[in-house]
């Protein structure tokens, strides 16, 4: 059941309005994240239940389509739009009937964001382009995913996170930069941590060898013939527990 509440409020859909379900789910339902423009597949859309708009975002903005606008009403004239920093109105002119209006969840900048209609449906009709505000990159550049709208209007509901995947490809050009020499640090420093596994691994198995080879030798100063490690092994659970030979090395090698 709480799998099917989110879809009561939205649906994912492709461009054409083709239903979506939860694509490209990785183990533990975590969504892919990019930051190259080339990586992006197809454009997923969140479609909300009363049918007023699907929109999508990126880091730098927002895409919405304003489902109810009317295909004919093609001209400049016939539409007035309000695009305020946390508030978006849409209506005919003439008769003032109300096609999209809301609180925004975030803000924006309403001098770069602009609007279009096309006289067709969905991508073709009514589109508005909504350029975010991004204040959080002036303080915490490394955590551009603060930048990711839970929602579009105060009155929608959350979008699960990992529903669809995440574009990070127009991030700032400086934040860009810097994420990829951060990237490139935390691989460095991954490749170190390996190679110093390995060469612990390496030190272990030597330090193992050398055990194996002491207590055969032990045994055999002791009088006994020489017998495989393996058996000595099985006699001599606690190996600890064996007395040292003088001049004899301990079981690290030192």
């Amino acid at each position: 059941t709480d799998l099917e509440l989110p879809y009561r409020s939205y649906r994912l859909v492709f461009t054409d309005g083709s239903p979506v379900e939860r694509v490209d789910k990785h183990p533990f339902c975590m969504s892919v994240v990019h930051y190259d423009a080339k990586e992006a597949k197809q454009q997923v859309w969140a479609e909300m239940s009363d049918g007023a708009a699907a929109w999508r975002q990126s880091a730098d903005g927002l895409i919405v389509m304003g489902l109810k606008v009317p295909k004919e009403l093609v001209s400049k004239s016939d539409l007035d739009v309000n695009i305020q920093m946390r508030y978006i109105r849409v209506s005919n002119r003439r008769s003032g009937e109300v096609y999209l209006e809301g609180q925004l969840h975030r803000e924006v900048i309403p001098e770069e964001c602009v609007w279009e209609h096309c006289g067709g449906i969905r991508d073709d009709g009514f589109m508005l382009h909504l350029k975010k505000m991004n204040l959080e990159l002036l303080q915490r550049w490394w955590q551009h995913s603060e930048m990711w709208w839970k929602r579009l209007f105060e009155h929608h509901a959350e979008i699960v996170w990992d529903d669809y995947d995440k574009d990070y490809s127009d991030l700032p050009d400086e934040i860009l930069k810097r994420h990829r020499a951060s990237d490139h640090a935390g691989d460095c420093d991954r490749m170190i941590e390996q190679q110093e596994k390995k060469d612990k691994e390496i030190r272990e198995e030597r330090n193992e060898v050398r055990r194996r080879r002491r207590q055969e030798r032990l045994h055999t100063l002791r009088g006994g013939q020489h017998t495989d490690w393996v058996v000595l092994d099985r006699r001599n659970p606690k190996r600890e527990d064996m007395p040292a030979v003088p001049g004899s090395r301990d079981s690290s090698g030192i």
